[in-house]
């Protein structure tokens, strides 16, 4: 919770809307080990709040020469003067169950978001 509402609106400028983001994500989660980056994009998210976007990174996990498809999604929402984010590990194979109680808990979230 941020002091001021605007406060919020220009971390968000600075930091979500900025041009790079994605390039960054791209850059910090393409350096993990054991990690190969299959893709980084912004996919669709209901009008959860003034500010909310998700993002998906797929990622091919390696672990004693077995390889497992992830994904990684990343929920971003900006209310008021609350900041909220969630972030959501899951096996790609799993991911529309997962695309829905992430929908379900965000609502959840912001509807606790009073300031």
């Amino acid at each position: 919770v941020l002091k001021t509402a605007a406060m919020v609106k220009l971390d968000w400028q600075r930091t979500v809307a900025h041009p790079s983001f994605l390039p960054c994500a791209r850059e910090e989660f393409g350096s993990e080990p054991n990690w190969k980056l299959v893709s980084v994009k912004r996919i669709g998210l209901p009008a959860l709040a003034p500010l909310a976007r998700r993002y998906r990174l797929v990622v091919d996990y390696t672990r004693e020469g077995e390889t497992v498809r992830l994904l990684v999604d990343l929920i971003l929402i900006g209310k008021g003067r609350t900041e909220i984010s969630l972030l959501t590990t899951a096996p790609y194979a799993d991911r529309k169950p997962v695309e829905a109680a992430e929908v379900r808990l965000a609502r959840a979230l912001v509807a606790r978001a009073t300031a």
